[in-house]
């Protein structure tokens, strides 16, 4: 069963940013699994720098989009995005190191921020955007 399941609640009515976030739940659904299944640490390791890498990618996007239609809240986004990767390279520091623990600590973090972070911040840009008609 997948930790976080994609719904309508989530969207930001924003094509692209919609797939994106669909994404970041796959990864967030494929690193619990993998702690369920006792995967090994490499696997878990793995999961954690892909998912980091997409976050980054994701994250860029997302702000470039906003900086070009003048989102009045882009900084509070922006530093919402920082301090999530600051986050996400702390947690990778704890499991590289061996900590299994950290990981289902990581897990519990990424559902709380990603589905908070979603339907709260990400679900005002969307209101913004859709306006200028952009979906």
């Amino acid at each position: 069963m997948p930790l976080i399941t994609w719904s309508p609640a989530y969207s930001v009515n924003v094509k692209e940013m919609d797939s994106q976030h669909q994404i970041l739940i796959e990864f967030t659904n494929q690193l619990h699994a993998a702690l369920l299944e006792g995967k090994g640490s490499a696997k878990v390791e793995t999961t954690v720098d892909q998912m980091i890498d997409y976050t980054r990618r994701h994250f860029k996007e997302e702000e470039t989009l906003l900086s070009q239609h003048s989102y009045p809240n882009y900084t509070k986004q922006k530093a919402q995005h920082d301090a999530f990767i600051q986050k996400a390279l702390d947690f990778k520091k704890e499991i590289n190191s061996g900590n299994r623990a950290t990981s289902m600590a990581v897990c519990n973090y990424l559902k709380d921020w990603l589905t908070t972070h979603i339907a709260n911040e990400d679900k005002q840009y969307g209101v913004f955007l859709n306006a200028k008609g952009i979906r």
